[in-house]
């Protein structure tokens, strides 16, 4: 069993500068002007949140602290030793502090000569570095904060995520060899894709420090944490321990002590090597999470818990329906609940009343009354549909999901036209899109199809799928690149084989053996896969890695997923189908990637959240977490179907002589 140390020993794990600029602050903790202060006798703040506030109360210890109602209410003349706190009223919906009047800068800057310390954030200073009424030496370009969905701060060489957070547009003015100021922290709309970090229309610095550091200016609602959206959790405390730990000269311990007492994490993994344990709350997250829309499934269901606000992706979407149902009516039969076999039947017949199977059996990607995507039809998508149906199938025993996978079959019959490939996907089904020559050989559009075609049981499917898997084995690895990294193509690729050795007399052992180097070759000691780099650099979607490659980030959605479905038919293999198979080899991948999927099960007093699994996984700093240009899906969040259906359905096949994926 693999402990939660695995995924990092240190409180953000390997994170390479984090870490260490962590453990400096911790063991120096000075103050950011590099001299030797005390800890301040008075905290004085106006603005912020409760929450922050109360963060501060917890590291200003026995010291005097007071709120104020604005800055001009505050002790300027009197203080000594003290730090004060200029931030906007948060919690009353400010987003900016206004500029300070002439008298009151005066006055604060006169508290600053004689030792005072001052974090100002989001404040207006639109006047030069001469000019009284400028504490911060910056010059804003507007009033208006830039408020962005996904925000991506580099400290130490790392990158912080601060999603759904704001900053005040504004740069550096310097022209007093007196009033030098230097950039600290840095935000930008950049996109960090192992390695890819391309700056956005808006670099600016997040924080500004006077030379004598009794001053920092912070432009963006820094002290405004919420651990739903500043991610990496450890990543952010660390960052607060070093920053207001050097700023107010307290111990950086403290400080972190204090960030978790104040905001303690929403999510964790579970830690645990318990698949039954897994398999339950899985199941059970689909009742609690509210992604059903009825407990019955009467009503349909959501897509995924989304990344970027964790709501729900209300669109009725095709495979997810299919494949939520298809794990119900299995884990109902397999388990003795025959209600959930009604709820895997109700999900399944509410979108089939949608009419998302066209007549020539082709299953859309949404449904039709979604508009152009309920007349999108991929071929992975659809392959899912299909796998789903025959599923459905062997655990109803009802000829009504039998005759739809068959006609899910004759249809990718139809739309390959013995060519064995099709064309990955086409968008207008109402005008008969499958028509046409153009193909694509990426294994991605073709794992579950060929799974679904074996289970048929008719020779002509059969031909089908063993067709597919040559077309694509003659041109593999040179296959058209897809938008995600090659783990994506290589473990769909993985599926095919799979399934392929163990359905049929052909021997596809040398080609699996390559694809189980490849994946051992690139598993972390956790046990998940690592992310690899993207082979297009310039496309709307990508993986989920961050910075120079050197992070190991597991993608669930992806590949991880994808390859624990392709391994539990390896390791399932009878005697006389193994031929070359490297079955050792097979079994410590299957092994490696279940021990980290059941370790990264997530815990959270949150029921969006207990039981699933998110996209992207932090295997270095044990945290969910990555970055992605996939806003949708992006790294947090949790689809249907591919991840709650798929892992779920695996295990729940543990032990079993049947599988989801083979007959």
């Amino acid at each position: 069993m693999v402990t939660l140390g695995h995924f990092g020993a240190s409180p953000c794990g390997n994170r390479k500068g984090l870490m260490a600029a962590f453990a400096l602050a911790l063991a120096a903790a000075c103050p950011l002007h590099g001299g030797e202060l005390s800890g301040p006798s008075a905290w004085y703040v106006c603005g912020g949140t409760d929450a922050f506030r109360g963060f501060l109360r917890r590291i200003a210890g026995n010291a005097r602290f007071e709120t104020f109602s604005g800055p001009e209410a505050m002790p300027y003349e009197s203080a000594t030793n003290a730090v004060f706190f200029l931030l906007p009223d948060y919690d009353g919906g400010k987003r900016i502090l206004p500029e300070l009047p002439p008298v009151t800068a005066k006055l604060a800057k006169s508290a600053q000569s004689r030792g005072n310390r001052f974090w100002v954030e989001c404040c207006l200073s639109s006047g030069s570095m001469g000019n009284d009424s400028n504490l911060c030496g910056t010059e804003t370009y507007g009033a208006k904060p830039v408020y962005l969905d996904q925000e991506y701060v580099e400290w130490n060489g790392d990158v912080l995520q601060a999603r759904r957070s704001y900053y005040l547009p504004a740069g550096i003015r310097g022209n007093s060899k007196r009033n030098v100021i230097k950039s600290e922290v840095h935000v930008s709309d950049c996109i960090g894709v192992h390695g890819i970090h391309r700056p956005g229309s808006h670099r600016l610095p997040v924080t500004v420090v006077s030379r004598r550091g009794a001053v920092v200016g912070a432009l963006m609602n820094l002290s405004q944490y919420d651990p739903r959206f500043m991610r990496p959790y450890c990543g952010w405390r660390a960052f607060y321990a070093d920053q207001f730990g050097r700023f107010a000269g307290v111990a950086s311990n403290v400080v972190a002590e204090a960030f978790s007492a104040t905001w303690p994490d929403f999510i964790s993994p579970s830690g645990r090597d318990d698949a039954r344990a897994a398999l339950a709350k899985a199941l059970d997250w689909h009742f609690r999470s509210g992604i059903l829309n009825a407990p019955d499934g009467t009503k349909g269901m959501s897509e995924a818990i989304l990344s970027d606000n964790f709501g729900y992706r209300r669109g009725l979407r095709t495979d997810c329906h299919l494949l939520t149902g298809a794990l119900f009516a299995a884990a109902g039969k397999k388990m003795g609940r025959p209600e959930w076999v009604s709820l895997g039947r109700n999900l399944v017949d509410f979108m089939l009343a949608k009419g998302v199977q066209s007549d020539e059996g082709f299953f859309t990607w949404f449904a039709p009354e979604t508009g152009k995507a309920g007349d999108t039809v991929y071929s992975s998508d659809m392959g899912r549909s299909a796998l789903a149906m025959i599923n459905m199938y062997r655990a109803t025993g009802d000829a009504r999901y039998l005759a739809s996978a068959r006609r899910a079959a004759d249809a990718f019959l139809l739309w390959m036209d013995g060519r064995g490939l099709n064309s990955g996907h086409f968008d207008n089904l109402s005008k008969g899109g499958w028509r046409g020559t153009r193909t694509n050989d990426n294994p991605v559009f073709y794992g579950e199809m060929v799974s679904f075609l074996l289970q048929m049981g008719e020779q002509k499917y059969t031909d089908a799928a063993l067709n597919t898997v040559d077309k694509v084995s003659e041109r593999f690895p040179a296959v058209a690149p897809f938008h995600f990294s090659d783990n994506f193509t290589y473990s769909r690729y993985l599926v095919m084989l799979a399934c392929a050795q163990y359905s049929t007399g052909r021997d596809y052992s040398q080609r699996i053996n390559q694809m189980l180097d490849f994946f051992c070759r690139n598993t972390h000691p956790a046990g998940g896969i690592v992310e690899l780099p993207i082979r297009l650099d310039d496309d709307d979607e990508a993986g989920v890695g961050i910075g120079d490659g050197t992070d190991h980030i597991a993608d669930i959605l992806y590949c991880n997923n994808f390859v624990f479905n392709a391994a539990s038919v390896l390791v399932r293999l009878p005697e006389a189908k193994r031929k070359g198979v490297d079955m050792a080899k097979a079994m410590r991948l299957y092994s490696d990637v279940r021990r980290f999927l059941l370790n990264a099960q997530i815990e959270s007093g949150d029921p969006r959240f207990d039981g699933a699994w998110m996209r992207a996984f932090d295997m270095d700093i044990g945290e969910y977490y990555g970055l992605n240009k996939d806003k949708g899906w992006g790294a947090y969040c949790i689809e249907t179907g591919w991840v709650m259906g798929f892992i779920p359905v695996v295990l729940l096949y543990e032990g079993a002589t049947d599988s989801f994926f083979v007959k």
